[in-house]
């Protein structure tokens, strides 16, 4: 096998993955500052990614990759990105189409509502209105919010597959970008192709765990939403003749009931 140290006295910053993962993680940590995240660098498949680029420039640098060799791969390089970031995008557009979908069918809930129940909404809109009438109203928010979570969670499933295809893809063709080179070692080559197999089985492992984690926070959102419903018409009927401004919530303890008072008061409020 040929002998020599990842990246030494060879520039991978212009190598185009390189540049990418290090432009992406520069922008997070810009834009949100304090949030600690997992470097795509610091995955498995991150890694073996990074570190066929910088075999390559180092290769190059040692002269056992050709210009033109170094070009190809860095052309690789770059359609994988393009290719990552356009599969990001049409997921992306996916949550935006989702969601201007469910705003619309908001809107008409609340049309609906308003038509439906105009004493709730005159009662709400007198600034304190009857645990009734809040109750009512907290149906409406379960109708418009819960809804809500489907294009994001499902924008989010797309998004992990799509990751997980691209990213499992790039690492493949670049091991075999690199077994064409003339100055190739065929035992290093398959010691990446072991890497790369590795990788892809713990991604997808990780990627469906994040599938199922969604899944469950899906669910559990609907079932809070349902029981703070339940909660509130079961408050309601037990106090028939109070007011919002009568309820004291430091003075229930179930979680429920707190929740759906938390969402009249903001109904009421907006």
């Amino acid at each position: 096998m040929s002998e020599f140290v990842v990246g030494a006295n060879a520039d991978t910053t212009a190598m185009p993955f390189t540049k990418f993962v290090n432009d992406s993680e520069a922008a997070y940590v810009r834009d949100h500052p304090g949030v600690k995240f997992t470097p795509l660098a610091e995955s498995e498949i991150g890694k073996v990614i990074l570190e066929q680029e910088a075999k390559v420039a180092a290769e190059h640098a040692a002269g056992r990759v050709s210009d033109d060799e170094l070009e190809a791969f860095r052309a690789l390089g770059e359609a994988r990105v393009e290719s990552l970031k356009s599969h990001m995008q049409d997921e992306g557009e996916e949550i935006g189409d989702g969601l201007e979908s469910w705003k619309h069918d908001a809107v008409a809930s609340w049309q609906d509502f308003k038509a439906e129940h105009p004493e709730v909404i005159a009662d709400v809109e007198g600034g304190n209105p009857s645990v009734a009438s809040m109750a009512t109203s907290v149906d409406l928010v379960v109708e418009v919010v819960d809804p809500l979570f489907d294009p994001i969670v499902d924008g989010a499933h797309g998004i992990l597959d799509a990751v997980g295809d691209e990213l499992g893809e790039t690492a493949q063709q670049m091991v075999e970008a690199r077994a064409e080179q003339a100055g190739a070692d065929a035992d290093e080559i398959e010691l990446s192709r072991v890497k790369v197999e590795v990788a892809r089985d713990r991604l997808d492992a990780d990627i469906d765990k994040g599938h199922a984690a969604m899944d469950a926070m899906r669910e559990q959102v609907h079932t809070d939403l349902e029981s703070a419903s339940e909660a509130a018409h079961s408050y309601a009927e037990a106090h028939p003749d109070s007011h919002l401004n009568d309820v004291n919530p430091a003075a229930i303890s179930d979680p429920h009931i707190q929740e759906a008072i938390q969402q009249e008061t903001q109904v009421a409020e907006a």
